[in-house]
């Protein structure tokens, strides 16, 4: 249980907390990765969209042949594949 504590950042001593306690912050933490992981997989989708669209490969947009958009599109895919990946570390 110490080492538990240790891990999530809570005090130990008098002011220990039960297992219920302990179990629902790391129900909580698994939970806010889950959802940083779903962010992260959005904000991967939309930099596809958008370098393919930059790329020409998806046409009928402004963004359509658009280097902006194809540089644009590449960063923000590689922004959340790297959120997907920092969830998934932990």
């Amino acid at each position: 249980m110490v080492d538990a504590t240790r891990e999530l950042g809570i005090k130990t001593g008098e002011d220990r907390i039960t297992s219920k306690e302990l179990e629902w912050k790391k129900e909580a933490e698994n939970m806010k990765r889950r959802i940083f992981s779903i962010v992260g997989a959005i904000i991967a989708f939309f930099g596809l969209v958008w370098f393919l669209q930059g790329a020409g490969v998806l046409p009928g947009s402004v963004m359509s042949g658009s280097q902006f958009w194809e540089i644009a599109g590449a960063a923000t895919f590689i922004i959340g594949i790297a959120i997907v990946a920092y969830c998934m570390k932990k």
